[in-house]
């Protein structure tokens, strides 16, 4: 077999996905070019390495894969290299795999079957798209740190109410949770204005920015939000200050679930979820609240309030349970390398 696995992203593989980063959210993909290593094969970003010492080209979504002409200029820009163009050419081609990670709230393209179909493996998430081709999909989840930072606990009478960590988004799709989230921090910060903050990036932009914001999506409406305290350093400064955090998804999809999720799971605050319909498949019921449950950010605002430290910490006594299973465990890096080197046929030890 050739030594070489190429990874196709936007922005670059090693800047993207192998440096270092808060909270260790990079600690998964570091874990498989460190296991592929192990086992002989070099997983690098997309230079001028030939073809012919390729053994995988790895596209991570379908960012330049989309044949729309919008996106086949952000992949020439974006790349000197025409590497999409380059593989699908080539007569003898190395064996292509592709990763779907995002929802297509952010890449439109993702759930394209005829995308899919010409590659020799696709990763995904998606329940729907597992059981359409079992030869041709794998099953691959969003992969959370083995060793992830908690922060330092707060006692529950010293914490303020609930915390919003997340960005300034908007999105077309019919089941994007961009909207419901700006609506439920809009209701918090003018309801609980003294017990909620808002933290992330994008939030309150310049003019500047909002330009760029608008060109991406023409609904977009120029907001300030008083409640917004800036970027966070980390997760796990800010979550156990709080007694809750909200955990949106970017949209609702079976089988999506980001870590979000679970780096409340893993701190001392309980996560309010909104997202996958699916979730407890995933994680267990009771470990979390379900904003499903709620009819109005009103009704959830007052089971919030008042909700008592006993109430609160049978939440966290099945979250922490639900962190020590072998359930989680599978969600970690380890795990996720493995996976992933498998469907390769990479791994070896």
């Amino acid at each position: 077999m050739k030594p070489l696995v190429l990874n196709h992203i936007r922005g670059g593989f090693e800047e993207v996905l192998l440096r270092e980063t808060r909270d260790a959210c990079n600690e998964p993909y570091q874990r498989l070019a460190q296991r592929a290593a192990e086992n002989g094969f070099r997983f690098e970003g997309v230079r001028d390495q030939p073809l012919s010492d390729v053994e995988w080209v790895v596209f991570w979504d379908t960012w330049c894969l989309a044949p729309t002409l919008a996106d086949w200029l952000r992949r020439k820009t974006r790349n000197k290299r025409d590497l999409v163009g380059e593989v699908f050419a080539a007569k003898e081609r190395p064996k292509l795999a592709l990763v779907v990670f995002e929802p297509p709230s952010i890449f439109p393209h993702n759930g394209d079957v005829t995308i899919h179909d010409k590659f020799d493996v696709v990763f995904t998430w998606n329940p729907t798209l597992l059981a359409r081709k079992p030869d041709l999909y794998r099953y691959l989840f969003l992969p959370s740190p083995e060793n992830a930072p908690a922060g330092t606990p707060v006692a529950f009478p010293e914490k303020k109410l609930l915390c919003d960590i997340s960005g300034y988004k908007f999105s077309n799709h019919p089941r994007e949770l961009y909207t419901e989230r700006r609506r439920t921090i809009r209701f918090f910060e003018t309801h609980y204005a003294a017990d909620f903050d808002l933290f992330g990036e994008g939030w309150n932009p310049s003019p500047q920015a909002f330009r760029r914001v608008k060109l991406r999506n023409w609904r977009a409406k120029r907001e300030t939000f008083r409640s917004y305290r800036g970027r966070c350093a980390s997760k796990a400064d800010v979550f156990p200050r709080y007694k809750f955090t909200l955990c949106y998804e970017n949209m609702i999809e079976p089988g999506f679930v980001s870590v979000k999720l679970f780096d409340a799971l893993r701190s001392d605050v309980v996560p309010v979820y909104l997202g996958a319909p699916d979730i407890e498949r995933i994680v267990d019921p009771g470990a979390f609240i379900d904003r499903r449950n709620f009819s109005s950010d009103e009704e959830l605002g007052r089971y919030l309030s008042n909700m008592t430290e006993g109430e609160y910490e049978s939440y966290r006594a099945k979250a922490s349970t639900f962190i020590q299973s072998e359930r989680f465990r599978r969600l970690l890096s380890e795990n996720f390398a493995r996976v992933f080197l498998e469907a390769l046929g990479l791994w070896r030890s």
